[in-house]
Order: C-alpha cells, then sequence, then structure tokens
C-alpha cells in the first residue's frame, strides 16, 4: 500500500475516496479514448490528403508510359529506344498470381498434392509455458527435467496490478 498518501480509517470516508477515484479514473479513460478516436480521425483525413496526390502522380505515370510505349515499334522488333535524357525499353509481363488468404490454405492444403505443400516447424507457446519456469536470471528452465532451454528468455511477474471495472453509470457520463 502506498504509505505516502493518507488514507481514511471510517469505513464510508474510505468508500468515498474510492469512489472518487474511480470517477477520477472514468475521466482519465474517456480523456484517453476521446484523443484516440480524434487520432485516428486525424491519422485518416492526413492519409487521405496525401493518397490524393500519390494517386494523381501514380495515374501521370501510368499515362507516360503508355504514351512512352507507343514510340517503340514493337511490331519491327524494337524492343528499347535511348535519348540523352534516359531510356525505355519493353519487358515481359511475368504471370501473376493470386495467393490464397490464410484463413483458405488449411482448406486448400488438403486437395494439394504433398509436394506442393511445406511443413514449417512452430513452438507451441502454451506448451512451454505449462511446462516451463523461469529462473530469476531470465532462464526458461523444463520444470520436470531442469533442462534450460536456450534462445528462450523471460521474466518473472512481480508484485500486483490493479484491474479496474467502472460501474455502467461512469462509462461515457461528463460530469464537468
Amino acid at each position: 500500500m502506498n504509505k505516502e498518501a493518507e488514507f481514511p480509517e471510517f469505513a464510508g470516508d474510505r468508500a468515498g475516496g474510492i469512489n472518487q477515484r474511480l470517477r477520477e479514473y472514468a475521466d482519465a479513460v474517456k480523456a484517453m479514448k476521446q484523443a484516440e478516436a480524434s487520432e485516428k480521425s486525424e491519422l485518416k483525413a492526413i492519409k487521405e490528403h496525401y493518397d490524393y496526390y500519390i494517386n494523381k502522380a501514380k495515374k501521370k505515370q501510368e499515362t507516360l508510359k503508355a504514351e512512352l510505349q507507343q514510340f517503340i515499334h514493337a511490331d519491327d522488333g524494337e524492343t528499347s529506344l535511348s535519348t540523352t535524357l534516359g531510356n525505355i525499353h519493353l519487358t515481359k509481363n511475368n504471370d501473376s498470381w493470386n495467393w490464397p488468404k490464410d484463413s483458405q490454405v488449411k482448406k486448400l492444403v488438403n486437395d494439394l498434392p504433398k509436394e506442393f505443400i511445406k511443413y514449417t516447424p512452430a513452438l507451441d507457446k502454451t506448451a512451454i509455458k505449462k511446462a516451463t519456469t523461469i529462473t530469476d536470471d531470465g532462464k526458461v528452465v523444463v520444470t520436470d527435467t531442469g533442462q534450460i532451454l536456450k534462445g528462450i528468455s523471460g521474466e518473472q511477474g512481480k508484485g500486483h496490478s490493479i484491474a479496474v471495472t467502472l460501474d455502467k453509470s461512469l462509462k461515457g457520463v461528463d460530469r464537468k
């Protein structure tokens, strides 16, 4: 407990002190949410602003590429041209692949031949957490065998944290 702050001994005063701090906490939560919403809104506006100019420049580049391509007479075997300001050349467009999303891969794996599937090992973090202990110096040790897991480290949880659940009457209420 914080020794610097004076806490009332009478239960009613104690409850009043808690309620006051909960109201202040609710105000701080509200202020944080307002700031986050404002940040999100402003970032969206900034992104839209720059996206406009970026897209405009990209469209201009595409238009100019199409115009430049007309200078090359591919039917006559030309593939490139050079000037004092640079060169232009035709390139073959490669195949384009539309890969499935991760959520669709599991379903697809069952239908593909084995040579098209890669299996990559992964750590079972849940099993490791259950079967190990973290030492004071951060080493992770298998509890049953004493084996130190190299490459994995951790930090022991210290002390306590407080979880605050606000009454619905405090959520979204402006008391100023």
